[in-house]
């Protein structure tokens, strides 16, 4: 990802320089006013077909007849929403509010490889930490099980945390480092303010299974009060019981794994509180990330497997 200034001049230098004479399309929400759309389309007219598409009324899949470059003016909600194949284009990134992350990602929720623009905010998206902080565990507990091993950096150090610091962090990760959290938001219908209190329900939810298991007071969900009449989510959760991976992991590593997980959630609280509606909206986000791990095919299952949303 380029990272660039934030002014019309630059968009107009792409579009000269990576689509001049072709058909562009400006993708905005309703947070854009039509003075902003004026003044991006008085910087780019004489330089290529334009047209605009307002993403929460209108059908995007006019984006697909010819054009070369997309512009994305719009909140970060707007956009995780949205399944374009962003490969297909040149892609310039304008967020309308600080938060920034999801446009880093692809829709594998990686980073992406793509030589896209990102035309930074003023403001900036503290929830990139949050999600390093969740995502840095997440990702550790997943290579151990699957690759049996991890080359995981945990820095729990206070830094300054500016705009220039965060973005850095975050083009530090492995190009593999999955950004679970993200997925869950798109598919749960979770506002992306919301990304810290997301992280830290699920940094909790892996601490109780931790301390469960040290315990040995692991409990599990009535699985067929819960599926009815699902047979494959029968199937599913019964293979997830018989396969002992993730309990044997924590047995050998509980010490380490207690330790890492206690250290992200502390960080992760340094930004829960940020939105001051976070309390109001604790009991519908456990319930949309309860529905996630049902029917997810991968260790997010066993958060439900083992009942860790109704403790």
């Amino acid at each position: 990802m380029k990272i660039l200034n934030r002014n019309y001049k630059e968009i107009a230098n792409i579009v000269q320089s990576k689509a001049k004479y072709q058909k562009i399309m400006l993708l905005y929400d309703d947070s854009v006013t039509n003075e902003d759309i004026t003044k991006l389309y008085d910087s780019v007219k004489d330089y290529c077909i334009f047209n605009k598409l307002n993403i929460q009324v209108q059908n995007i899949e006019e984006i697909y007849n010819g054009y070369r470059l997309l512009i994305f003016l719009c909140l970060a909600d707007s956009f995780v929403g949205l399944k374009i194949n962003r490969e297909e284009f040149i892609n310039i990134y304008c967020p309308s509010d600080e938060g920034i992350l999801p446009f880093f990602l692809n829709d594998e929720n990686v980073l992406s490889k793509q030589n896209d623009y990102m035309l930074l905010p003023k403001g900036i998206d503290v929830n990139i930490l949050s999600s390093l902080y969740f995502n840095r565990f997440y990702n550790h507990i997943k290579d151990l099980i699957y690759f049996q091993s991890s080359d995981a950096q945990f820095d729990f150090n206070p830094t300054e945390i500016t705009q220039h610091s965060v973005i850095e962090t975050l083009n530090k990760v492995n190009a593999d480092f999955e950004f679970k959290d993200i997925d869950i938001i798109k598919h749960a219908k979770i506002p992306y303010s919301l990304l810290p209190l997301v992280d830290y329900l699920l940094i909790t939810a892996f601490d109780l299974i931790i301390d469960a298991v040290k315990s040995q007071t692991l409990m599990l969900v009535d699985v067929y009060k819960a599926v009815k009449d699902d047979d494959k989510l029968v199937d599913k959760f019964y293979a997830y019981y018989n396969n002992n991976c993730l309990i044997n992991l924590i047995n050998l590593n509980y010490q380490c794994l207690k330790r890492i997980c206690e250290k992200s959630r502390e960080k992760i609280v340094e930004f829960l509180f940020l939105n001051c509606k976070v309390k109001e909206e604790i009991d519908s986000t456990i319930e949309k990330i309860k529905t996630y791990s049902k029917y997810a095919e991968d260790i997010m299952c066993y958060l439900y497997l083992y009942n860790v949303f109704d403790k």
